[in-house]
């Protein structure tokens, strides 16, 4: 009796260090390819460029961490501020991706502060980031494929390829 206890006592903590070091020591998802911020359009989308890159790389940087640390807390509550300011000259397309993010932001806020944050707040964040950017990058589609789709039309168009 006494071994079989010994021996389910080891298995479980095997079985809770392996859990553990999948997780901590499995390979992340690259960073995102992120435009620079002079690829945003003019006006509201260039002022606001830094905040939402900035959000890009703390929602890759948190990933599933089940809490935020400071510096990713005060990081969140700049891009608000900066998006706010900038919500009252945006276009009303613009305004409503713009108030999209800043609730999004607001409520990861809110679930931190109140000890009820969970991983999934910041995928929000994200999910809203990516709106917004999508509608100031100035490259059609503000996305990767459509670049690459530029790019290879260039390269057609010049007899290259």
């Amino acid at each position: 009796m006494k071994y079989a206890a010994i021996a389910t006592a080891l298995t479980l903590s095997l079985t809770v260090a392996g859990v553990v070091s999948w997780h901590t020591l499995r390979p992340r998802d690259p960073a995102p390819e992120l435009p620079p911020p002079g690829a945003f359009r003019p006006g509201t989308c260039r002022t606001i460029a830094e905040p939402v890159l900035s959000l890009a790389r703390l929602a890759h940087r948190a990933e599933d961490r089940p809490t935020v640390p400071a510096t990713d807390r005060a990081e969140l509550a700049k891009a608000q501020n900066v998006l706010v300011s900038a919500r009252s000259g945006a276009a009303k397309d613009l305004a409503d991706a713009l108030d999209g993010l800043v609730v999004a932001i607001g409520y990861a806020r809110l679930r931190v502060d109140s000890g009820t944050f969970e991983p999934s707040y910041l995928r929000d964040v994200d999910t809203a980031r990516q709106k917004l950017q999508a509608a100031c990058v100035a490259w059609p589609g503000g996305g990767v494929e459509a670049r690459m789709r530029s790019a290879a039309s260039t390269l057609g168009a010049s007899g290259r390829g």
